[in-house]
């Protein structure tokens, strides 16, 4: 991909933007993400820098805050040690494992208290993600914390309503 810019003078062209390097924190480019076609056909991608540029100067492009699965999607490539790179857990499989764990009566109750008094457990809203490093995110950690609690830790709780 080749970056034009008409400041300074014409058309300045050549300078190359590599997806895989992080973005220079220095210059921060505010993409209008719109192809246009240029009279003789030629396809080209605009990019507006928010502070001016050299001709011949390097910048980085970002794709944003993805995980590997949306990159490789939308732009056909993934990264190595992407940090924003998730496991998506089935809800439905938490609570079956649950089960074997605890007992059918006691999970139901539990699952019962999260769903009167979230929406932890419902599949389209707030995924279950291991994240980079082991990490589990937070509506992994709630809907644990409840399914896994002490039985007095899980009353006290109960009893608040």
């Amino acid at each position: 991909m080749t970056l034009e810019t008409d400041r300074g003078g014409g058309p300045t062209r050549g300078v190359m933007l590599d997806p895989s390097v992080q973005q220079d924190p220095k210059l921060r480019l505010e993409i209008g993400i719109c192809g246009v076609t240029k009279p003789d056909g030629t396809e080209v991608l605009e990019i507006v820098a928010a502070s001016d540029l050299k001709a011949g100067q390097e910048i980085f492009n970002t794709y944003g805050e993805h995980g590997n699965a949306e990159l490789v999607n939308k732009y056909g490539f993934a990264l190595t040690d992407n940090p924003f790179d998730s496991v998506k857990l089935n809800k439905a499989s938490l609570v079956e494992i649950a089960t074997k764990q605890m007992g059918n009566d006691v999970c139901q109750q539990r699952c019962t208290f999260l769903r009167d008094q979230s929406h932890l457990l419902e599949e389209d809203l707030e995924p279950f993600e291991v994240l980079p490093k082991g990490n589990i995110g937070p509506s992994l950690v709630m809907a644990l914390r409840v399914l896994f609690a002490p039985e007095e830790d899980f009353l006290c709780w109960h009893n608040l309503d």
